[in-house]
């Protein structure tokens, strides 16, 4: 189980009170370390050990067989990309796998708590920025438009709840894999061929050497309207640091 801290009630304080505890319990999110007890995933089996995550790193123990401790240690700048779900950690590193035609290492760890995901969201969304793939459904993510939609996988696909907000784009696929939650710097782009389907472009690594970016093709189950999609589009590109030029007023109208 993780070690972690015991939020304090903030029922009955002011507004003032409520921001300034509100600021504190987040850098105490932020501050915190948590252990976990996962399996580390070899071509060959598997291995169990000692998951360490704090603010500076991860460590990983691994128990060898004959009693002896097998140990490995990642900075945050060293990680090239870290995915979590509620099932599974994995750390996409920039060391080459020569058999691999320098393919980068990536390690896997299974057999992880489901509150793994959970706990260390808001620690590895600030320490790893676009470099965090959450394959986890945001349960703070306030909707601004919603529907059900159907995440297309070549052949087949997964059905879930899609949800647009004003910081986030979640993908609910309930207790199936394949849940989503990408801030909005986290996308390159949205783009849609009918009001019926969205295609969302992230920075998430893909391929074999992990040099495209992934999209994600939601097919909707109820039509999105213009004005959220371009609100959506244009949020996207501002936190790229585009700027939008509003319309001159000329005589009261504009052009």
């Amino acid at each position: 189980m993780a070690l972690r801290s015991k939020a304090k009630s903030l029922r009955g304080l002011g507004c003032l009170g409520l921001l300034v505890l509100g600021g504190a319990f987040a850098a105490d999110v932020l501050a915190q370390s948590y252990t976990y007890q996962v399996r580390h995933r070899h071509w060959h089996g598997r291995a169990r050990g000692t998951l360490h995550i704090s603010p500076e790193g991860i460590l990983f123990e691994e128990q060898g067989k004959k009693g002896t401790t097998d140990s490995r240690q990642w900075r945050y700048e060293e990680i090239q990309q870290l995915t979590v779900s509620p099932s599974e950690l994995r750390i996409l590193t920039y060391e080459d796998l020569k058999w691999k035609l320098g393919r980068d290492r990536e390690y896997t760890f299974d057999g992880v708590p489901e509150s793994l995901a959970v706990d260390t969201y808001p620690l590895w969304a600030a320490k790893l920025d676009r470099r965090f793939v959450a394959a986890i459904s945001d349960p703070k993510s306030i909707p601004e438009w919603t529907t059900g939609a159907k995440l297309d996988h070549g052949l087949s696909g997964t059905l879930g709840t899609l949800i647009l907000g004003k910081e986030r784009i979640v993908f609910d696929a309930g207790e199936r894999s394949g849940s989503r939650s990408w801030r909005l710097i986290d996308i390159g782009n949205v783009s849609r061929t009918n009001p019926l389907d969205l295609t969302v472009t992230t920075f998430e690594k893909s391929g074999w050497f992990r040099g495209s970016e992934r999209q994600f093709h939601f097919q909707l189950q109820q039509a999105l309207p213009e004005e959220p999609f371009y609100a959506l589009w244009r949020r996207i590109n501002s936190s790229h640091g585009l700027t939008f030029l509003e319309p001159e007023a000329v005589g009261g109208k504009f052009r």
